[in-house]
């Protein structure tokens, strides 16, 4: 039995499982620790419980031995209590345990899904940009679903039937170690199928979770606003219903040969259980009819076996559950496991009352390579790569932004123009730190922005960003996510500002109306001034508008700019603009070119040098003449 053991855990593989296993439960104590308590009562339950199940087939041995052939009907009524009574107390420790464990199973899950929560929320930008959503999604739902099987169901079960296996074994042992020991001699004939089943079933689950997530990613693009529009506009419902197809047929296909596995398994298990139960009456009623053993004693223990074998079918079926709890823990873990690319330094201290200024010194930048913040199976995969190991590119991308030196004074605006992909948003990214420079420093306030808070400098900047997004929500809502405690006056005052009031005002339901999803009830000029309002609600000490004016048609652009203007007043600003007659009034104009600084000044002053600025500036009333 020993050697059973021993090759069921030499393969190489399984070896690293194992460690695998333990390492893993050494992290999961640390979302158990605060349950301990219940933990200590759900084990004595379920000590009691594996102690009162063994008494029935005691009481079963008693009556047939005694009370039915002395025909001793006070006896009998006192056994049918007792057997009556132990049920009772049996079931009523089944519920105890049930409901205490799952209190620890779903409490532990809460956690675990609260920190993964936690964790991506907190992930760089960049991270967003190359993972699906939908595969995000996958990990957040159906892994963390399987992870709660694994506590609810499998853990549970596990801790029953070792306990449940042991008192068995010494009640058996009790009346007849002979055949207790051919009992023991045949379980390990119930486990070593496990082995090979549990490998496949590892791949199966592995390869089924992957395609939930592929068809989450498939209808989380298609099911939103744009997705569905796209399809509409180029007639392609044929052609999506086909690869969505596709995507469902592969999960049916893995699913099916999950459930068969475990079917075929289970029913083998169960096959193997009976026919040992048979092989008891056998030996036993060989030893009945020689003298050796009573007729109660050889019912009891064919009684007993069934609590033998039951058990341990169910250990071995539960390496099936584990190697699909274990693949899930593994992914959940693999994102737990992910470091925060923009982290904030232990000794970071608070900006407080933030004045406004903006320095850059000399800085460079680079986007960092994918495989030191993306998660290589969480992302698509390319045509062809289907089932192969995916690797993250591990070099950082060109340089960005090359030497770039600038200050911003407290009040004053800044300008950024320049082509295309020439560094503008990259540069204004830097001051939130939604992106960390590569070399040189980013200042706030004369201190490096690494060395502040987050929250103390996601206070002090805002931005409205080229495409605003607006939550499924409330026009309110989404107003005061800037600033929950706002009241319904400040609303109003920032929406006046934006020049969006009238027609909120004019909606059926006002400040009360549902956004939709990613506010499509509004055109893009309406939800430009919406995240300019939600800006000026948050009065931040430095304002970046990345195109902020962009959709705002000319009647609009002229209303935004004076309340923009008002807005400022006082505040650090940035703005990137491809109108240059948004940025005349600019204090100081920086034309980014090729990632670096290839001019500074006003307009007037720019417009006269006759360089690049003076090239965009004819090159867009141009195309406007």
């Amino acid at each position: 039995m020993s050697r059973v053991w021993e090759t069921f855990w030499e393969d190489p593989e399984q070896l690293r499982e194992f460690r695998f296993t333990r390492r893993q439960l050494a992290r999961a104590w640390r979302f158990a620790r605060p349950y301990r308590l219940l933990l200590l009562v759900y084990l004595a339950i379920d000590v009691a419980n594996a102690a009162v199940s063994i008494l029935p087939a005691l009481v079963i041995r008693r009556l047939i031995d005694h009370a039915l052939p002395a025909r001793a009907a006070g006896e009998l009524g006192v056994l049918a209590a007792a057997l009556a009574g132990l049920f009772i107390a049996g079931t009523g420790l089944n519920l105890a345990g049930a409901y205490i464990g799952e209190r620890i199973a779903h409490g532990i899950i809460l956690n675990l899904r609260l920190a993964l929560f936690d964790h991506l929320q907190r992930m760089p930008i960049a991270f967003f940009t190359r993972t699906q959503t939908g595969l995000l999604q996958s990990r957040l739902n159906n892994d963390v679903r399987e992870v709660n099987a694994l506590f609810t169901h499998t853990a549970n079960s596990t801790v029953t039937d070792v306990l449940s296996i042991g008192f068995t074994l010494v009640a058996m042992a009790a009346l007849s170690p002979v055949v207790t020991l051919a009992v023991c001699l045949l379980i390990p004939v119930l486990l070593v199928p496990a082995e090979f089943v549990a490998r496949r079933s590892r791949r199966l689950n592995k390869e089924q979770m992957k395609r939930w997530g592929d068809m989450e990613t498939a209808t989380a693009e298609r099911f939103n606003i744009s997705g569905a529009l796209l399809v509409k506009l180029f007639g392609r419902y044929e052609r999506e219903l086909k690869v969505f197809s596709e995507k469902v047929t592969l999960i049916r296909n893995a699913a099916i040969q999950t459930e068969m596995l475990g079917v075929v398994f289970g029913g083998a298990l169960g096959l193997a259980g009976s026919l040992a139960v048979v092989a008891i009456y056998w030996i036993g009623g060989l030893s009945v009819i020689s003298g050796g053993l009573t007729l109660g004693t050889i019912v009891a223990l064919a009684t007993l076996a069934q609590r033998v074998y039951g058990p341990a079918v169910d250990l071995a079926s539960t390496r099936i559950s584990l190697a699909a709890g274990m693949v899930a823990f593994e992914r959940v873990f693999e994102v737990l496991d992910t470091p925060h690319a923009i982290s904030e330094r232990p000794d970071a201290v608070a900006l407080g009352e933030a004045r406004g200024e903006v320095v850059f010194e000399d800085v460079w930048f680079r986007y960092p390579a994918p495989a030191s913040y993306s998660i290589a199976s969480l992302e698509a995969e390319k045509p062809g790569s289907e089932g192969t190991d995916a690797h993250l590119p591990t070099e950082p991308s060109d340089w960005i932004l090359r030497g770039v030196s600038l200050r911003a004074a407290p009040g004053t605006m800044t300008a950024l123009v320049g082509h295309s992909g020439a560094g503008k948003t990259t540069l204004s990214n830097l001051v939130p730190r939604l992106y960390d420079c590569t070399g040189g420093r980013v200042l706030m306030d004369g201190r490096d922005v690494r060395d502040l808070t987050l929250d103390s400098l996601a206070t002090a900047v805002g931005m409205v960003p080229q495409d605003p997004h607006l939550f499924h929500d409330t026009v309110a809502a989404n107003l005061r996510y800037a600033r929950p405690e706002a009241t319904d006056q400040e609303l109003v005052a920032a929406c006046r500002a934006a020049r969006i009031h009238e027609l909120i005002r004019g909606l059926p339901d006002g400040y009360e109306t549902m956004a939709g999803e990613r506010g499509y009830r509004f055109s893009g000029g309406e939800k430009q001034r919406l995240a300019i309002a939600r800006l000026i609600l948050k009065a931040p000490a430095v304002m970046i508008l990345d195109e902020a004016t962009s959709h705002l048609d000319s009647e609009t652009e002229t209303l935004v700019k004076e309340a923009l203007a008002e807005a400022f007043r006082g505040r650090t600003s940035f703005v990137i603009a491809h109108r240059l007659s948004t940025i005349r009034a600019a204090d100081q104009i920086l034309v980014i070119h090729e990632g670096r600084i290839a001019e500074r000044g006003r307009h007037e002053e720019l417009l006269s040098n006759g360089r690049l600025y003076a090239e965009l500036y004819e090159t867009q009333f141009a195309i406007v003449g």
